[in-house]
């Protein structure tokens, strides 16, 4: 049930400091946002001579092997949309195709980037939001792998699927496919957690090559592989990250053994896409934008170092650490929080403690009265009733219901809290909506939202069907679903939180706020005397006794509590 503090002060400062925690959730995930948009190179594609083009903040460029920028393109006025899953020089070195995946095109844009004159549209089943590619000119063919549901297809260059190609063992979610030496396709399976090559013209049982990132030489906590390519000498590189398209390790896999060796990326690395370029392989860092260039020799990735680069990734950088600036507020917001909630917990204390003696000063029990006969009232006939008492019914039962400031401040509170929890959910569907286009997950957060509200609304009027009734021999107990129970006073149990009967239990108090959910007026007048007979138990102690006696609901709670602690902690080793 939802709680609130006996104390005005302390609900103030846990307001505030929920504004606060979720003004932290805003702004760092916010930042988290802008730091992805505004950070380094996500795909890069380079020919034989070492000529490469990268793809960085919506701009496409072109460069020399030497690491000069020679164009730059955005990619609104060559035509395409905002997601470049892949791209690729053709095999003939005339064009840079680039995945339009908005569209479900290939384009074929010429080398300075001044346009791009052909598509290739992808067939139904093929590419999605999510696919790769490589051209072979030899074959006029065009092997696209698509990424959900994993399948690998081989098209004509008019986009014409021509045949579906079997991998050994099949795919699972992989990312990237490009040429190996012997025309081979070089495949990283990502959620397999493997390098696989194939032959495209046989139907192997087993592939050519296979090197599992689970068992190899790399960190055990980076076997996802998100990008492969093999260069002339055979060897292969890999990149392998933490399964969150972060964190990202590059391996070099010597495909006779095989085994891996870790090549040194800086820190903070987030690499995306490889490259093969005469004398090794280029690399962009997604995390430090740059490129970086390893070759088989080497202990760590060297940067690429050129003015013209360096104006590229400059502005990255800087916007890059302007945002890091604004997630570092928002953690400042959470040393700010954590006093106001000690201040807020001190005065909650303090209330309910003057409280406490406050009721231990009053708290004297009315002597039970014989009630012979339905609807007299079970006060004792020196107490006169409260101003407020309920009468009896027309059968005779005296019915006390919830308190109507009880119900407006559960009203109040569940406005705010629903408020509150669909207020923070709007800059996350925002973020969805603007940043990742995801409308299955925008949806999910739409219909949680929808569920808080209705779950504040089903919490609202169980709470306004709740009764406790006397009808001068046994006790009515109505629960928040509307059915009743009826008992002997003898045979409840009254805990100091709930009353208790055999499958109903009836809420006396908010938790542990000690805001009464009945007049407590009309509560010690008509029930206290009569439930001097009833067990008193704690909360443990009932719940302990249950077990004991093998009530199934008891025994489903503690299964239920078992389970949830066992999946907390299988996700938090996991």
């Amino acid at each position: 049930m939802l709680q609130l503090s006996p104390s005005r002060h302390a609900n103030v400062v846990a307001a505030l400091v929920i504004l606060l925690l979720l003004a932290v959730i805003g702004t760092i995930m916010l930042g988290q946002s802008k730091l992805r948009a505004v950070a380094g190179p996500t795909a890069i594609a380079a020919d034989r001579d070492g000529r490469f083009h990268f793809l960085a903040d919506g701009f496409l460029h072109a460069a020399t092997a030497e690491g000069e920028v020679t164009h730059r393109t955005d990619l609104a006025s060559l035509g395409l949309g905002g997601r470049v899953p892949d791209m690729q020089v053709s095999g003939d070195g005339r064009f840079l195709l680039v995945g339009d995946a908005a569209a479900g095109t290939i384009a074929w844009c010429v080398r300075d980037l001044s346009g791009c004159p052909r598509h290739t549209p992808l067939p139904p089943g093929t590419g999605g939001r999510v696919f790769h590619f490589h051209h072979d000119a030899t074959r006029q063919r065009i092997v696209v792998l698509t990424g959900d549901p994993a399948r690998l297809d081989e098209l004509d260059t008019d986009g014409r699927r021509v045949r579906q190609l079997s991998v050994p063992g099949g795919l699972d979610h992989s990312n990237t496919v490009r040429s190996g030496r012997d025309g081979t396709l070089v495949i990283a399976d990502t959620n397999a957690h493997r390098i696989v090559a194939i032959d495209p013209d046989e139907t192997a049982a087993t592939p050519v090559l296979e090197f599992r990132t689970d068992t190899g030489d790399g960190r055990p906590d980076r076997n996802w592989p998100v990008a492969a390519v093999q260069d002339g000498d055979g060897s292969v590189w890999m990149i392998s990250t933490d399964g969150m398209l972060g964190d990202g390790d590059l391996l070099l896999v010597d495909p006779d053994r095989p085994s891996g060796r870790l090549i040194g990326m800086p820190e903070n690395a987030d690499p995306r896409s490889l490259a093969v370029v005469p004398g090794g392989v280029l690399v962009a860092d997604h995390g430090n934008p740059g490129i970086y260039h390893a070759g088989p020799d080497s202990d760590r990735a060297e940067r690429l170092a050129h003015p013209t680069l360096d104006a590229v990734f400059a502005p990255l950088m800087e916007a890059r650490n302007d945002w890091q600036r604004w997630i570092s507020a928002g953690w400042l917001l959470v040393a700010l929080a954590l006093p106001l909630g000690v201040l807020a917990a001190v005065l909650d204390w303090r209330t309910r403690r003057e409280q406490e003696e406050e009721r231990q000063r009053r708290a004297v029990l009315q002597e039970p009265s014989a009630v012979s006969r339905p609807g007299r009232k079970a006060g004792t006939p020196e107490s006169d009733p409260p101003e407020n008492a309920i009468e009896p019914d027309g059968e005779g039962v005296i019915w006390l219901r919830p308190d109507p400031a009880f119900l407006r401040r559960m009203r109040w509170l569940a406005m705010g809290m629903t408020g509150i929890a669909v207020a923070g959910m709007l800059p996350m569907m925002l973020i969805v909506a603007t940043e990742t286009d995801d409308w299955t997950l925008l949806a999910m957060m739409a219909g949680l939202g929808l569920f808080l509200v209705l779950l504040a609304i089903a919490s609202l009027l169980g709470i306004r069907r709740l009764r406790i009734g006397w009808d001068g021999e046994t006790l009515r107990l109505v629960g928040i679903t509307g059915r009743e129970e009826r008992i002997a006073p003898e045979d409840a149990v009254l805990t100091g939180q709930r009353l208790v009967g055999r499958r109903i239990a009836v809420p006396l108090v908010n938790g542990k706020t000690q805001r009464a959910v009945f007049d407590r007026a009309q509560f010690d007048h008509y029930l206290r005397p009569i439930l001097k007979t009833a067990e008193q138990h704690s909360e443990i102690g009932h719940f302990w006794n249950q077990l004991r006696d093998g009530r199934p609901a008891a025994w489903g709670q503690l299964v239920a509590i078992g389970l949830m602690l066992a999946a907390v902690i299988w996700l938090e080793s996991g």
